[in-house]
């Protein structure tokens, strides 16, 4: 049996944003029992990939290395929450048209590799806190969120789960022009 890895592409903040992202979640979590996520591992997904054996990988890696996407600013001030899969997010009000051309070409790249199309529309986010058990109106969000990523790269990332949680790996990481 060929082994295969759990991928997705994703931007990848430096260190000081993912540091503001972790502490606004800390904030909004208000010590409750709810998830977290961990500096280390906040990203913004840009394509979900699944389970791939190590060909379709090499296949994903070929792709990105050809894909040319001017860098980008965008400023995450838009606060949210899913019911399901009860999660906390953040995002930016608006998409800067060359995350739309970034992730468009990913989505062809991964379809000419033979993965399926991914049948919902991209809502770019970043989660902040899982497993929310109950959205209160009185969340401790600042009156005015507005954190700036500048993205410069993208990356693969391999998905990891153990006992402990989930675990990311960057595998590799592409400049953006």
């Amino acid at each position: 049996m060929t082994e295969q890895t759990r991928l997705f592409f994703a931007l990848w903040p430096n260190k000081a944003l993912a540091t503001e992202l972790h502490s606004l979640a800390q904030i909004t979590a208000m010590s409750l029992p709810e998830r977290v996520i961990a500096s280390r591992l906040m990203h913004l997904t840009l394509r979900y990939i699944g389970r791939v054996n190590s060909e379709t990988k090499a296949c994903l890696i070929e792709m990105a290395q050809a894909i040319v996407v001017r860098q980008f600013e965008m400023t995450l001030q838009k606060p949210g929450y899913w019911k399901t899969p009860r999660v906390i997010w953040l995002a930016p009000e608006q998409s800067p048209d060359e995350l739309t051309q970034l992730v468009l070409k990913l989505e062809q790249g991964c379809q000419q590799c033979g993965i399926k199309a991914e049948p919902r529309v991209f809502s770019p986010h970043v989660s902040l806190i899982r497993k929310v058990s109950e959205v209160r109106k009185n969340r401790n969000w600042p009156k005015q969120i507005a954190l700036l990523w500048r993205a410069t790269e993208f990356a693969l990332v391999e998905s990891k789960s153990s006992e402990t949680g989930v675990d990311y790996q960057v595998l590799n990481r592409w400049q953006l022009t």
